[in-house]
């Protein structure tokens, strides 16, 4: 039936009857998308633009009558979980976020994002339970959280740029929906200002890093000194040389396990590529009874952007320090 209906399609736009093959492929349109056949539903839509870009409200039906059945398509159990972001959201920008995100099963013990590694996924769980897992120092396996329906997770490192601070793994079977930055980006651009949203969202809702500072959760196992000192780095190569190229930030703070500095760049694609990366550096680490030179290797576990073209880089130490850091006594 379908193919009888191009032939008569093509026989219309080749006679010229536009206004006839306007209402053919607006009726073919309705019939492609109740059978939730969406990709020839939209080819369908973009040939009445090409037949007769005048026809209104012809195209506008069309372009309803798609987004209505893709919401259909969306399941109640679904939609109650998440009627908070999706009271956020046009019908348009609903149907195109839920087809954006991959539906991804998961069993217990199925990790969905590992500590120490990167994430550029968001993840929003339909069913099932989730647990966040941190490994300190020791090795030892921390639950800091479990997550549930109605529940993301990854948006700590999906908006910003670090390395996972924690695991994300199964604890039953479930079906969590997965985010990726291209698919925001498609979506960024077809729906301006959707990453503002997603992240507004994120923030009311409560992140991660939220969620366990008011449970009084500390991850961190060494405490940070504040200090101001200059650190010259370098990036190393795969074998541990460095490129001869010496960079220079401004110390944040620093601990035995890692540190903090502020470079200012207008090269925003050069200091994200950092992370991962293993750097060498120099710097003044400051002891009870002075400041003492130490050079050593560290990866980047962090960029967080600054203001005027300034980037907080987040480092944690190959090795820890021999000696802990400590604030000055003043004279």
């Amino acid at each position: 039936m379908g193919s009888d209906k191009d032939h008569i399609l093509e026989s219309l736009i080749a006679e010229g009857r536009k206004r006839d093959a306007m209402h053919l492929l607006c009726e073919m349109v309705g019939e492609a998308a109740r059978q939730r056949d969406f990709v020839r539903a939209d080819a369908l839509r973009k040939k009445m633009l090409q037949v007769d870009d005048m026809a209104i409200a012809l195209i506008v039906e069309a372009g309803e009558c798609i987004e209505e059945e893709k919401n259909r398509v969306i399941d109640g159990r679904h939609r109650e979980n998440w009627k908070e972001l999706y009271s956020r959201m046009t019908p348009g920008e609903r149907s195109a976020f839920f087809f954006a995100c991959d539906p991804l099963p998961f069993s217990s013990g199925y990790f969905l994002f590992r500590q120490g590694e990167k994430n550029q996924n968001l993840f929003f769980v339909d069913d099932g339970c989730l647990q966040l897992l941190f490994l300190s120092g020791e090795r030892r396996e921390k639950i800091l959280s479990r997550v549930g329906p109605g529940e993301f997770a990854g948006e700590d490192t999906f908006f910003g740029s670090s390395l996972c601070t924690e695991s994300l793994v199964g604890l039953t079977q479930g079906l969590c929906r997965r985010l990726s930055l291209e698919a925001l980006g498609r979506l960024e651009r077809d729906f301006p200002g959707f990453i503002k949203r997603i992240q507004t969202y994120c923030i009311h809702a409560g992140t991660t890093g939220q969620k366990l500072a008011a449970r009084g959760v500390n991850r961190r196992i060494y405490v940070r000194i504040p200090d101001n000192g200059v650190v010259v780095f370098q990036l190393l190569c795969i074998e541990g040389s460095g490129n001869n190229v010496l960079l220079k930030g401004l110390m944040s703070d620093i601990s035995a396990g890692g540190l903090s500095f502020h470079v200012s760049t207008s090269n925003d694609r050069a200091v994200r590529s950092l992370l991962g990366r293993e750097i060498g550096m120099k710097f003044m680490v400051p002891l009870q009874e002075g400041r003492h030179p130490v050079v050593c290797k560290g990866t980047v576990v962090g960029i967080m952007p600054c203001q005027n073209c300034e980037y907080s880089v987040h480092v944690k130490f190959r090795q820890l320090l021999r000696h802990h850091p400590v604030v000055p006594e003043s004279h």
